[in-house]
C-alpha cells in the first residue's frame, strides 16, 4: 500500500470546504492545507488549497474493496 493512499470503507467522506459552503461533494484527498490545518478535499479544492501528497502533506482517498 502506498503511503500516499488512504483507504476508507464503503463511502468517501465529504469535502470539508464544499460542506462549509452548503454543497455535498465527495472528497478525494485527506490533505494538509496552506493555512496549516488538515481537511478532506475534493479535487478542485486540493488543487487550490492542498500542499501536495506524501508524508506530512496528504493522501489520496480510495474506497476499500470488499
Amino acid at each position: 500500500m502506498s503511503k500516499q493512499t488512504f483507504y476508507v470503507g464503503k463511502e468517501l467522506p465529504k469535502c470539508d470546504i464544499c460542506s462549509s459552503r452548503g454543497r455535498v461533494v465527495e472528497a478525494e484527498y485527506d490533505a494538509k492545507v496552506r493555512n496549516g490545518g488538515w481537511a478532506y478535499l475534493c479535487n478542485d479544492h486540493f488543487v487550490v488549497y492542498g500542499i501536495g501528497l506524501g508524508t506530512g502533506k496528504g493522501q489520496k482517498i480510495t474506497l476499500k474493496e470488499g
